[in-house]
């Protein structure tokens, strides 16, 4: 949802992405809100488990979903300037999400004739892996959108020997098949 109007929107003219809040209710919908400049959206969504909600782990994947769900909407303006309301990733998001919102884009560049790899630069967080014990993975929550990356990171999971769920949002054909 955008609450400014705007007639020609001019993507050269956008100074920030912003990561503006996110939240998740107690009947499992997530919110998630960005900015271009006063552009503003929101993403929604409905998880069938809300009764994670507060547990510190949902709160860290409700960050990265945030931030990975963001990569739509930064694709509307590509500008070099991340600002993080919601507060910055720990390192390791922060290298992942580095990666996707650069070379995860790729195909993306090409099509639209980008002179180069947009990379804009995270704020870095605390290091939770070396602020408490870390601790082992058991299983793995892959994301699938039905495309060919999606085929790569379901056959490394399922090599990891680890116990795998399959997760998408919305069209749910290809977590079935």
């Amino acid at each position: 949802m955008s609450t400014t109007s705007q007639t020609n929107f001019d993507p050269t003219a956008i100074n920030a992405f912003q990561f503006t809040y996110r939240s998740i209710a107690p009947d499992g919908l997530v919110r998630l809100g960005y900015a271009l400049d006063d552009i503003e959206f929101e993403e929604q969504l409905k998880l069938p488990a809300p009764r994670f909600r507060g547990l510190p782990a949902v709160e860290g994947l409700l960050d990265l979903l945030h931030c990975v769900a963001g990569v739509s909407y930064f694709k509307a303006a590509i500008p070099r300037h991340l600002v993080c309301e919601t507060g910055a990733p720990p390192p390791a998001s922060e290298r992942l999400l580095a990666a996707l919102y650069s070379e995860g884009l790729g195909e993306f560049a090409v099509v639209n004739q980008l002179e180069q790899l947009p990379h804009p630069q995270f704020p870095r967080g605390v290091d939770w892996e070396t602020a408490a014990e870390r601790h082992e993975p058991k299983s793995l929550l892959v994301p699938v959108g039905g495309g060919k990356d999606s085929a790569v990171a379901i056959e490394i999971a399922r090599r990891s020997g680890l116990e795998t769920s399959l997760f998408s949002i919305g069209d749910a054909d290809q977590c079935d098949r």
